[in-house]
């Protein structure tokens, strides 16, 4: 397995799912059968794709139920905060 981050790409002898038990479901995501992304790393994503900064990765059927909880979780909890002094209008 290749695990990717914005500065190094390393090779792992380890399987997603191992990976998906340890990294924290509150901040990464499943999307596919072969990709897990960081939820803060998501700039978009729409029924086919979920799109990074600078990557599209594929968004399964199975997994994108899933992603829509994850976003809608992460929205609730800013929702009715400001951000960077502009009111979050969801």
């Amino acid at each position: 397995m290749r695990i990717v981050t914005t500065k190094k790409s390393f090779l792992v002898l380890i399987s997603m799912k191992q990976v998906e038990k340890v990294l924290p479901s509150k901040s990464f995501c499943r999307v596919h059968r072969s990709f897990i992304v960081s939820l803060s790393s998501i700039t978009a994503f729409d029924n086919e794709i979920v799109y990074l900064d600078s990557e599209q990765i594929p968004l399964s059927e199975h997994y994108k139920n899933l992603l829509q909880e994850k976003v809608m979780i992460v929205l609730g909890d800013v929702r009715g905060q400001k951000l960077l002094n502009v009111e979050v209008d969801i």
